[in-house]
């Protein structure tokens, strides 16, 4: 079995862990259900068609 490999030490995480011992965890976000994409707010990529009005007659 190979040896396993030693983490190389991370100042942000050390960081973190000591704020999260002092401070306590984050809450947690929740999505809003009714939010609009990038993509809806922007109007999308294509255009719609024109609606074709028939005359009944």
């Amino acid at each position: 079995m190979k040896a396993r490999k030693k983490e190389v030490f991370s100042k942000v995480k050390a960081i973190k862990d000591a704020a999260r011992v002092n401070i306590g965890m984050p809450k947690s976000t929740r999505a809003i259900p009714d939010a609009k994409t990038k993509a809806e707010m922007r109007g999308g990529k294509h255009k719609k068609p024109m609606e074709v009005e028939e005359d009944q007659g």
